[in-house]
């Protein structure tokens, strides 16, 4: 789809689109759209990006999120590139946002295919894909909280999710899929995503803190390869 010579990057990324997922209550105002970066591939190297020509974050690296910047009610026109290098990543490329969501969070993963051309000093992104899940704003009572969780692994299969030990009756989850809101008490929550295909947990089990009166996103990101060394993979925490 889209092509761009890259430096120290091996391998493929895609850029999976969550739309609304959390912040305070009526963070954003009327009419108005917000959004935020999340680096969630292993792969990358730290990155800047521009979203409608304006930067929202000069050094991005693994596993960090953005601050917000603010879009027009109906497009995001996001540009990346390598931090170190200056190099463009890729594109322009047009995201819908909508004014209706808290704000949409743009998740760059890591897809794992293979180099289409490993004889390439400087691999090219081949393909954007975009996983479109609506998160409309809503309002959160003081006394509770809410959360969403985000599948990011793209080695792990589908994934089962458990909240305080008890199996969540939604189904697995695939990868750059969700599910929620949860809504939640305030104070710790276990939380545990388990892969019964490679029998292994990919997330947790994990005490996570949530705060009375917030939407929080938990994104889980990195590789089975992982695993040994790194029994969490990793979490993101967007509230």
């Amino acid at each position: 789809m889209f092509r761009s010579t890259m430096k120290a990057f091996a391998a493929l990324t895609a850029l999976t689109l969550i739309l609304g997922s959390g912040s305070e209550v009526s963070a954003a105002t009327a009419g108005q759209a917000r959004v935020r970066l999340v680096h969630a591939c292993p792969g990358l190297g730290s990155v800047k990006a521009k979203v409608n020509g304006r930067y929202i974050t000069r050094s991005l690296p693994y596993g960090q999120v953005t601050g917000y910047a603010v879009a027009r009610p109906d497009l995001a026109l996001v540009d990346l590139f390598d931090a170190a290098t200056q190099e463009p990543l890729e594109f322009q490329f047009e995201v819908p946002v909508d004014a209706g969501y808290d704000y949409t969070a743009l998740v760059i993963r890591d897809d794992l295919q293979p180099d289409p051309n490993p004889t390439l000093a400087t691999p090219f992104l081949d393909d954007v894909n975009l996983a479109l899940t609506a998160h409309p704003r809503g309002g959160v009572s003081r006394n509770s909280s809410s959360f969403y969780f985000i599948h990011a692994v793209p080695d792990a299969g589908p994934v089962d999710l458990y909240i305080n030990n008890v199996l969540v009756p939604t189904g697995t989850i695939p990868f750059t899929d969700y599910r929620g809101p949860f809504n939640l008490g305030p104070g710790a929550n276990t939380i545990e995503a388990w892969d019964p295909v490679n029998n292994i947990s990919v997330y947790g089990p994990t005490s996570v803190n949530f705060r009375s009166g917030r939407i929080t996103t938990i994104v889980i990101t990195g590789t089975l390869d992982e695993f040994d060394e790194f029994p969490v993979v990793g979490n993101l925490y967007l509230d």
